[in-house]
This record gives structure tokens, sequence and C-alpha cells, in this order.
């Protein structure tokens, strides 16, 4: 059923320029989920991480996908806690996409 439907609205769905795809050793993952202490992540195994990340660097990384995937490892990042890690980011993903660096405006004197 998933396929039918699939089929049906793809068609209709646009292409992405790019796909961003954050990867992080399965030990950070488990970090991080540790971290967050979300109730429904607490039982997770390290072994169903690990293959569920193992899976998806399959997927991104030795796939002939239809579009351009940017690989960011993100061992060394914390965006949430360091803005220059999410700055780093988005300057990757603006020279990927070959866009001019953001800057924000500059504010009026008055």
């Amino acid at each position: 059923m998933y396929y039918k439907v699939h089929e049906a609205l793809a068609e209709k769905i646009p292409k992405p320029n790019l796909v961003v795809y954050l990867s992080a050793k399965t030990d950070v993952l488990m970090q991080r989920i540790a971290h967050r202490d979300r109730p429904y992540e607490r039982a997770m195994e390290r072994a169903y991480i690990d293959e569920l990340n193992q899976a998806y660097e399959s997927f991104f990384i030795n796939s002939d996908l239809p579009y351009n995937v940017l690989k960011i490892d993100t061992d060394n990042l914390n965006i949430i806690s360091r803005p220059d890690d999410l700055a780093l980011v988005e300057t990757r993903i603006r020279q990927a996409l070959k866009l001019v660096p953001f800057q924000e405006s500059l504010p009026l004197a008055t």
C-alpha cells in the first residue's frame, strides 16, 4: 500500500536541490540520546542505533541517488549550544547550493 501511495504522490513532489545528511558515530549518538533523556528513547539499545546508523550511511553514501547529498560530520559539533557550529552547518549548506554568504542586515543609525 505504501508503494502505491508513494507512486501516486511522488510525481507531484519536486526533487530536492540538496539533501543534508548530518552524520555522527554511534557512540556520539548514544551520548546525545542519553543527554536528551526522553522517556521513549531510554530503552533504545546501542545495537539498534548502530544498525540504524549504518543503514543511513549506506543509503546516503553508497546509493546512486537522484539528488545531491551533503554529508556533514557532526561528531564534534553541538548546534544546540554553540551558535558557531550552527553557522558552520549553514555555511556548508550555502556553499553546496552555491549561494552567497548570508549576512544579517546592519542596524541603521537613527
